[in-house]
């Protein structure tokens, strides 16, 4: 059974809070504040954490919170992929002479992977690249680089973005090697027991001969 516990190193023997994010046990880390850890795990690792000499509180179990906060209407909240390419569109499309929507390779289960390269100058030199989604489940990683864009595309004509995009180009590109874990998260269930390690994830894309790059014309 997976359990949200809030760790704690109240007693003399216990080693501090901050080892919890390199212990080889497999924690899945929530949440650190200076007098506790929010963390999901079995019971088993809840006991290895108590030999060690941290206290460990049980939150709730894994399954309820998920059920209690995954609603529809929270899940509504997020970017799906196909949601995602429709405003990406309609940015490029909103701002033509600046914002162009261009896709820079394929995920393994084939999603195309945008990018929106915005910028006055196609030849310029001077490329920034920002990149989101590079784990499963980080589903607030999508919507930073996206409401970027937005940002840089709604206000082009207004300084400090125009004197930005007249030196050179910005490169926003939403996916990384999770993105089909993260997406397959949003059909099933907010994705507490489907997420990829991201070791697996990086072997199969080496594994692929696909390409991505981001470069100017």
């Amino acid at each position: 059974m997976s359990i949200v516990y809030a760790v704690r190193a109240d007693s003399p023997q216990a080693p501090p809070l901050a080892r919890l994010i390199d212990l080889p046990l497999g924690l899945d880390i929530w949440q650190v504040k200076a007098d506790h850890v929010v963390l999901r795990a079995a019971e088993e690792q809840s006991l290895r954490l108590r030999q060690m000499g941290y206290t460990t509180e049980e939150v709730v179990e894994t399954e309820n919170h998920v059920t209690t906060f995954a609603t529809a209407e929270a899940i509504a909240a997020y970017h799906s992929a196909e949601t995602l390419e429709q405003d990406l569109r309609q940015l490029a499309e909103s701002q033509p002479e600046i914002a162009e929507l261009r896709e820079i390779g394929r995920s393994l289960e084939d999603r195309p992977i945008w990018a929106l390269r915005i910028g006055e100058r196609r030849a310029s030199e001077h490329k920034l690249l920002f990149m989101g989604c590079h784990h499963a489940r980080e589903w607030v990683s999508v919507e930073v680089p996206y409401l970027l864009a937005e940002h840089l595309v709604n206000n082009a004509d207004q300084p400090p973005v125009r004197q930005w995009l007249q030196r050179g180009e910005i490169w926003v590109a939403r996916w990384s090697i999770q993105m089909d874990t993260n997406f397959r998260a949003t059909k099933t269930d907010c994705g507490a027991r489907i997420a990829v390690p991201i070791s697996m994830a990086a072997s199969a894309w080496t594994r692929t001969e696909t390409t991505v790059t981001c470069g100017g014309r």
